[in-house]
């Protein structure tokens, strides 16, 4: 797994990292993914990669595509819902104190336009793809 300095660009800035989880409603209720996510945030874009044995590439969205971030608290659990521009939402469960930081980074992000990297739509969609079988 990548640590915080391997993953910051020349030119950016580390604002945090977070231990977080994709969340999945299930039968109307709230349920972790497997694994658990490490997720990086810096001035340009957030990083998420997987906690594991198996190294993966990690994913990277860009702050220019996130949407909208809304702060959630139900079934007594600090979650965070990314809408990316896409359209998709990505649900996070993240322990307490440290969700409305990590909401507070990514809302700063969305608002950066200065990192602009090519996506390929076949990687953002292979992203897609891996968080639907988890």
């Amino acid at each position: 797994m990548l640590t915080p300095k391997e993953v910051v660009l020349n030119g950016e800035t580390l604002l945090g990292s977070y231990n977080v989880e994709i969340a999945r409603r299930v039968n109307s209720r709230w349920t972790p993914t497997v694994p658990p996510l490490f997720a990086i945030v810096t001035d340009q874009r957030l990083v998420l990669q997987p906690y594991g044995r198996k190294r993966r590439e990690p994913a990277i969205i860009p702050g220019r595509y996130i949407a909208k971030v809304v702060n959630m608290d139900e079934e007594r659990r600090n979650m965070i819902m990314m809408t990316i521009k896409t359209g998709h939402q990505i649900t996070l469960f993240i322990s307490g104190p440290q969700c409305a930081e990590l909401a507070q980074h990514l809302r700063a992000i969305a608002r950066v336009k200065k990192y602009d990297p090519d996506i390929d739509p076949a990687i953002l969609q292979k992203m897609i793809a891996f968080f639907d079988t988890l």
